[in-house]
């Protein structure tokens, strides 16, 4: 009887799984079929271990639905002019479960299965079940509720959009990152935890769908009991009732990192409770936090430093998630061994600042600055998806104006959002983008601004009567970055 030959493409397993799937797939077909993998650099060590004698291609970075099929080709001829018997492909690109493209006129030679089928069996939570594997839901209400408040959701008068709710769990607790966990995946797994908590009475909801707000009710802020007595929370320090610092304060202490707060002006009213209003340079960070925009102040501009010096002085073609990753390892190699905090006794460790944030930041700005590039070798549009931009080529000569440009996109994502910033938001915006108010950070501000303005993005308003706001240009397609990188 002859033997099958199983490929196995595992280059979109999400990350941890691939061993699992192979593994499962492997039970299924039994040890005598021939295995091939197919999978990404970055799972190779472990692959390798497990599966030793398995034949195995590796890819570089994130490869397209083409780069895979053309490796799935290579081997499906392989194997039929081999005397082995039946190919069977199993995947997770739809490009490949479909036969397309240059699959196409081989289609006869092989069979394809879904990898959705292969899936390791987990308990999964039912429609309206937390998922427990995850983590206990009292853990996850204590995430929930130091989410909220150092989003500064202590009210009813500061809630938060429910759809900015995940980013600021990330934030707390990596095991709510789909990209972390399979089981933070789970259907309407932020309703969930939002109707546990009210249960509890440990937040109040405002509006209705698409709009729902959030913000802690008051027994649910610290010194108070919260729920009943199988579900009393311990109380945690509040991250919003010291005044905001002038350069770093607040930090994760589950260690996901250092969470810069805008600088503030001795006159100017700081994110406090009890009623106080929330500063104008709060409300542009905690924005830029729900969006993974940074905004980094301590480090973004040493980022900035890193990628032109990577792509400058490596003859390497990066894509977006690989100079991302380098560039933020090089920028946690340059940086300082702790980090001061105002008003604290005590630094915060090098280890312990946010790297893993600042990498998704590197991803979403490389982006949104026009360095990666589409199938026609022109920049992509600003409003790619992470999911395709993240295996995207980058611009081999980046601009001269590197940090202009890309913190003129922050700024976009500022304007476009409030609709509101006026001159007098300069200093504002450089408390919340640098973490200083000074000339020099005033001026770079201004050169962003300057950028926008040149490149049709954003107009003055010059209404009578109106306020004078910098209003966005409607654009007829999405924004794509000229290609001319002398940064005029």
């Amino acid at each position: 009887m002859k033997v099958s030959v199983y490929i196995v493409d595992v280059t979109r397993a999400y990350r941890g799984s691939e061993v699992e799937i192979l593994a499962e797939v492997r039970r299924r077909t039994g040890e005598k079929e021939q295995l091939t993998i197919i999978g990404r650099d970055g799972q190779r060590d472990a692959l390798n271990a497990a599966f030793p004698k398995a034949q195995a291609v590796y890819l570089q970075g994130y490869p397209v639905d083409v780069q895979v099929a053309d490796v799935v080709g290579e081997n499906v001829l392989r194997a039929a002019n081999s005397e082995l018997g039946r190919c069977v492909v199993l995947s997770f690109h739809r490009n490949v479960l479909a036969k397309s493209g240059s699959l196409n006129q081989i289609s006869h030679l092989f069979d394809v299965q879904s990898l959705q089928d292969y899936l390791p069996t987990r308990v999964a939570a039912t429609e309206n079940e937390w998922p427990e594997q995850l983590m206990p839901l009292d853990e996850a209400l204590i995430s929930l509720r130091k989410a909220l408040q150092k989003a500064g959701a202590t009210g009813p008068d500061r809630p938060v959009l429910k759809t900015d709710i995940r980013p600021f769990l990330v934030r707390v607790d990596e095991r709510f990152d789909k990209d972390t966990h399979h089981l933070a995946r789970t259907p309407r797994l932020i309703s969930i935890l939002l109707h546990e908590a009210r249960k509890r009475g440990m937040i109040r909801q405002y509006g209705m769908d698409p709009q729902v707000k959030v913000a802690l009710s008051a027994s649910a802020l610290p010194g108070s009991d919260l729920g009943s007595a199988s579900h009393v929370l311990p109380a945690m320090p509040s991250s919003v009732n010291a005044p905001a610092p002038s350069t770093v304060a607040e930090f994760s202490t589950q260690g996901s990192g250092l969470l810069a707060l805008p600088s503030a002006s001795a006159s100017e009213p700081l994110p406090a409770d009890g009623g106080q209003s929330v500063s104008r340079s709060w409300n542009f960070v905690n924005y830029l936090r729900s969006k993974e925009l940074g905004p980094y102040p301590e480090v973004r501009h040493l980022l900035y430093a890193e990628i032109a010096r990577i792509v400058a002085t490596d003859q390497e073609l990066w894509t977006v998630r690989e100079l991302a990753r380098k560039a933020v390892a090089a920028t946690k190699e340059q940086a300082p061994d702790e980090f001061p905090r105002p008003r604290s006794a005590t630094a915060l460790a090098k280890e312990k600042y946010d790297w893993r944030g600042l990498e998704k930041f590197a991803i979403r700005i490389i982006v949104r600055g026009g360095l990666a590039l589409g199938p026609d070798s022109a920049s992509l549009p600003i409003n790619t998806s992470v999911w395709e931009a993240r295996r995207a080529p980058v611009l081999r000569e980046l601009p001269e104006n590197l940090p202009v440009r890309l913190d003129a996109e922050i700024i976009m994502e500022i304007v476009e959002h409030f609709q509101d910033v006026a001159p007098e938001d300069i200093d504002h915006l450089a408390g919340a983008l640098l973490a200083k108010r000074d000339e020099a950070a005033r001026d770079h501000i201004d050169e962003a601004i300057f950028y926008l303005q040149d490149t049709g993005r954003v107009v003055g308003n010059g209404a009578d009567d109106e306020p004078d706001v910098l209003l966005a240009v409607p654009q007829p397609e999405p924004f794509v970055h000229d290609m001319d990188t002398s940064g005029e």
